[in-house]
């Protein structure tokens, strides 16, 4: 091998120390390659530029599509221009006297209401027959006179219209549900004539429960009225169909009992009065909670128009029956729900009525269960004025008609309906029964109970007299 100058011999070793420097075995200092620093330094910035795209992008599309959700759901808009029209929610008064309002003296009758030494659990166990006791029950009838004759005195009357409390002197008329009192008076009335053998007096008194939770019903007060006149209704039916099945009276005596049943018949049209007294109790617990002004996340016009279209609909629903009802099929009934976690608290946040939204579900009542007890009490009444009329037909011919429509006229005017469906009455002879075809909407044949109307879900009364 020839010699190597010293020229050579120094670069070799040059670039033998580049090698150890870059595998890091010699020394910490390395002699950079040009060429090589600058292409780090090239991937270096295309690194730094890409990430920092990526974190913008991060931010950005949430943000953006926070921004597009909020601007489709109306955050950044603003409150409708004017309140909705309330026309359909005014309750004409026919300004009656207290003396000439059947509301007025059905109040009065309950705070006349007294319990000679017996407490509120005996006149329940006497008025459900779990406890009688006829020497208590006497008492009682007798001590409650006056009451008997204020509700007489409003029966006689042609109307009756829902008075607020308006001064000092009325908070010595008891609330509505005071009155719950009063069908239990008429219940342990209706045991004593029966005792006693006057039949036709415990039948009368079943009848006047009926009437009573008619006229609450028919009193354009709010929800609440409604309900319980409702549920006093309910009762008197029940003890109604439970006496008619056992009951030997004349035809003569039913039919006219059959008359005055036949004037309890509602139609809804007290449910409907009643969504209008609510919309107005509504409305103006908002306006009192809520006195500030127009903001981002509360717009008043706004909230009162979302009250306005629930109350519209279950007004307009309230005399029809359930397969026709518009509320069970619209999606735009019910207030929002309550945010169940923080996606759909921000989702409430930036439709932009925040505040509307919690004011509405805070003041607005469950308007649904209002509507399905009107669909269970007027078909309980249909039931019942049936029963009536089959009941005086097999005392007059001995045994029950083929169909239904062999009551009409001489009973019925015409079969009465099925709130639920909107179509006739269902009826079995072979069954000896007569029923409802249920929320279901499905005719199962009916579902046979020892308590009238005992089945929910199918709605059936014996008539096997």
């Amino acid at each position: 091998m020839p010699a190597k100058s010293a020229e050579q011999l120094l670069a070799l070793h040059s670039r033998r120390v580049r090698g150890y420097h870059g595998l890091g075995i010699w020394g910490t200092e390395s002699v950079p390659d040009p060429q090589e620093t600058a292409l780090n330094r090239t991937s270096r910035n295309t690194l730094w530029v890409v990430t920092t795209c990526a974190f913008g992008l991060l931010i950005l599309v949430p943000l953006f599509g926070v921004l597009l959700f909020a601007a489709m759901s109306g955050f950044f808009s603003g409150d409708a221009p004017s309140p909705p029209a309330e026309a359909a929610f005014v309750i004409p008064s026919l300004n009656l006297a207290d003396e000439e309002n059947a509301y007025c003296l059905i109040r009065a009758a309950a705070a006349s209401v007294r319990w000679p030494g017996a407490v509120e659990e005996t006149i329940q166990g006497l008025a459900e027959g779990a406890a009688w006791d006829m020497t208590i029950a006497e008492e009682l009838i007798a001590a409650n006179g006056p009451a008997f004759v204020t509700l007489e005195h409003a029966f006689s009357l042609p109307h009756g219209e829902y008075k607020a409390r308006s001064s000092a002197a009325d908070e010595t008329m008891p609330d509505v549900s005071e009155c719950i009192r009063l069908p239990s008076l008429y219940k342990i009335r209706s045991r004593v004539r029966l005792e006693r053998g006057d039949e036709r007096g415990a039948i009368e008194d079943a009848r006047r429960i009926v009437r009573l939770g008619s006229a609450l019903q028919k009193s354009k007060g709010p929800l609440l009225s409604y309900i319980i006149g409702t549920a006093i209704r309910d009762n008197g039916l029940v003890l109604l169909a439970t006496l008619l099945r056992e009951t030997a009276l004349p035809p003569t005596v039913l039919k006219r009992e059959a008359q005055e049943l036949e004037r309890c018949a509602d139609g809804g049209q007290g449910l409907a009065d009643a969504f209008r007294r609510e919309y107005l109790e509504v409305v103006a617990a908002l306006d009192q909670e809520l006195s500030f002004r127009q903001s981002p996340v509360f717009k008043p016009n706004k909230t009162r128009s979302i009250c306005a279209k629930a109350f519209r609909t279950v007004v307009h629903d309230a005399t029809l029956p359930m397969v026709a009802a518009e509320w069970r099929e619209s999606a735009q009934f019910f207030v929002p729900e309550e945010p169940d976690g923080f996606l759909q608290a921000a989702k409430r946040f930036l439709r932009g009525n925040a505040v509307g939204e919690m004011a509405l579900q805070m003041t607005m009542p469950n308007l649904e269960r209002p509507i399905e007890v009107k669909y269970f009490s007027e078909t309980k009444l249909s039931l019942t004025r049936t029963l009536l009329a089959l009941k005086c037909y097999h005392l007059e011919h001995g045994e029950l008609p083929e169909t239904l429509d062999a009551l009409v006229p001489e009973y019925l005017d015409a079969v009465p309906l099925d709130d639920f469906d909107g179509k006739p009455i269902r009826y079995s002879r072979e069954k000896k029964i007569v029923y409802s075809i249920g929320r279901d909407l499905i005719d199962s044949g009916g579902a046979p109970e020892e308590r009238p109307f005992g089945n929910v879900d199918e709605p059936t009364v014996s008539v096997d007299f």
